[in-house]
């Protein structure tokens, strides 16, 4: 069963110099400060090299308000904050860039830090579009810090990335995306979509509400005002992933109102629902008018749901991760008919209640698949007319129509034989006889196959990077290739990057075996070992031969080879710790 500073310190100083010849001057107003318009600006050199700024934004501890038509802003323009300075909250007004041109928001000389404390929001977007909010390209350069919604992109926004961000301290939610309807009908379901919300290695922690909060929760019944019934907005192309979010109030991740298609991935959510509201408090909710893809999100130690699906009968949940949830591992119920839900190769371990509780009835067809679940507390709960093993996977009632295929169910955390679960690794072992490799194909869902192996290994970069080359060399592995992928992108782009190396590590045998039968597979030689840091942890990622060699050729003898290695680069991976 597969399981799947930026730059110095050094203050920069910016002459603002308009194409008339004169300087422009910036006007206070209240504890707004706003740029008069202007359309050229002279930066110092360091500015303009280092960070690539086309505008810089002038300091002030108030609100500053940054209005992209008084401005000029173009597309592709960089608006760069000053670092290694403590702001006020920030206007993003009439910023538009392009499809293919997108207007940067970015910190230049250090990390940025905005604050929202005793206010409304730290960062709010207004009637803006084709613009992203980045802290770099590691670690989070802009800081944003309280607000009662800390980042907030409102008002018509659409087409937005925010990346490598930290929101903290938020009174209610960390990040919003949408636009509540009003009796303007500005923002109704037909008049307006919201596009392209893409949001990832954030790290969102310290709500009150949602740590993210993306599209309308009232997409059937929608919301009463005084000029009648509105429905809200559709949101179209969400991408959630690569986020950290712990400590939340309410649910760690929501989104609503996305009928064709939210993927929201590879996330880690902890310690979620803190305040335990009713329905308020799961790790990743998709709710009324959201279907699309759950997958690769690691969930750990919540009030509610590990995942909770309400959708329109059509969402593909595969390879999470989620431990001890507060009452499901995945809840699901559907609000209107559809195909139906698929759950595959998910690993849920000891949820206070079920492994998977389905209420979807409406639906032509629910597909449980290739599961682990492990100690579901209901297991010795569960009073007669319900059978104890019903904890594992519990329905509403015999009008619950579901296939179940190949999971595995078990009261002992031990019997999969995971690498290390009492740190987080739940990878199986290659001694997994019970699940390893038993699962059935999942070729008929969009899932992507995985190409490499991989682990978490809680110890430094260069600690791990020394435990590789014996535990290669233990498989009859040699190292023929070192690539410094941090320091050639340095070199090559000045562009700053995590610690990154790739090994390419060769067994001489299994090599000969492979090329004397088919010269042709040495284009997919030799096997890449890859790490990488990860806040404090390292994760380390080797080429699957079964996926690559396995899958490029019919010739049994090839395929036997690559089974082989694979088994002995697992081995190597479940070595590292």
């Amino acid at each position: 069963m597969r399981r799947r500073n930026f730059l110095g310190s050094r203050a920069t100083r910016i002459a603002l110099i308009a194409s008339v010849g004169f300087i422009a001057l910036f006007t206070r107003c209240s504890e707004e400060i706003e740029p008069e318009p202007y359309r050229i600006l002279e930066l110092t050199a360091s500015a303009a090299s280092t960070c690539g700024c086309t505008y810089v934004v002038p300091y002030s501890s108030g609100t500053v308000t940054i209005d992209g038509s008084k401005l000029g802003i173009k597309p592709g323009n960089v608006i760069c904050f000053e670092g290694n300075k403590t702001w006020g909250n920030v206007v993003l007004k009439n910023i538009r860039g392009s499809s293919t041109a997108p207007v940067t928001i970015k910190n230049c000389g250090g990390t940025v830090t905005l604050t929202g404390t005793g206010k409304p929001f730290g960062i709010r977007t207004e009637t803006s579009s084709y613009f992203k909010i980045t802290g770099g390209t590691s670690g989070y350069g802009i800081k944003v810090n309280g607000g009662h919604i800390s980042v907030t992109f409102d008002k018509l926004t659409t087409n937005v990335e925010m990346d490598h961000v930290e929101v903290y301290n938020s009174g209610f939610a960390g990040i919003m995306a949408k636009t509540d309807p009003a009796c303007d009908l500005l923002a109704i379901r037909g008049k307006f979509t919201m596009r392209d919300v893409i949001l990832h290695d954030n790290y969102v922690h310290n709500t009150g509400g949602e740590g993210m909060y993306v599209g309308n929760t009232s997409w059937l019944g929608g919301i009463n005002a005084s000029c009648g019934k509105l429905y809200p907005h559709e949101v179209a192309g969400v991408k959630i992933y690569n986020n950290l979010v712990k400590e939340t109030g309410w649910d760690g991740i929501q989104v609503g109102s996305a009928p064709n298609g939210a993927e929201v991935y590879n996330n880690r959510i902890e310690n979620y629902g803190t305040k335990n509201a009713a329905n308020q408090n799961n790790g990743i909710q998709f709710g009324e008018g959201a279907t699309g893809k759950c997958y690769g999100n690691f969930i750990k130690s919540g009030k509610g749901h590990g995942i909770i699906i309400i959708g329109n009968g059509k969402n593909l949940v595969h390879d999470n991760v989620i431990i001890n949830a507060g009452i499901d591992g995945i809840f699901c119920d559907d609000r209107v008919t559809g195909e139906g839900f698929v759950f595959t190769n998910n690993t849920i371990i000891r949820p206070a209640m079920n492994g998977i509780r389905l209420y979807a009835d409406q639906v032509t067809m629910n597909k449980i698949q290739n599961n682990i679940i492990i100690a579901p507390g209901n297991y010795n709960k569960l009073v007669y007319p319900r059978k104890k093993e019903e904890a594992y996977v519990y329905l509403l009632s015999k009008y619950v129509k579901l296939t179940t295929l190949n999971n595995y169910y078990s009261q002992d955390i031990n019997a999969p034989k995971f690498v290390a679960y009492s740190s987080d690794n739940y990878a199986l072992t290659s001694s997994s006889a019970v699940c390893l490799n038993k699962g059935t194909s999942i070729s008929t869902w969009p899932i992507p196959v995985d190409h490499a192996l991989k682990t978490r290994v809680k110890a430094p970069f260069d600690e791990v990077l020394d435990r590789i080359p014996p535990a290669l060399q233990r498989e009859g592995f040699g190292i023929l290739t070192e690539i410094d992928v941090q320091g050639t992108l340095k070199k090559k782009l000045d562009v700053d990057f995590r610690r990154y190396r790739i090994l390419g590590a060769c067994r001489p045998a299994s090599a000969h075996r492979v090329l004397e039968r088919d010269a042709d597979m040495g284009v997919l030689l030799p096997c890449n070992v890859a790490l990488y840091e990860d806040g404090e942890d390292t994760v380390v990622l080797a080429v699957d031969p079964m996926a690559m060699i396995g899958d490029a050729t019919r010739n049994l003898d090839i395929q036997e080879v690559a089974a082989d290695i694979h088994a002995r680069l697992r081995r190597v991976l479940d070595s590292l710790g």
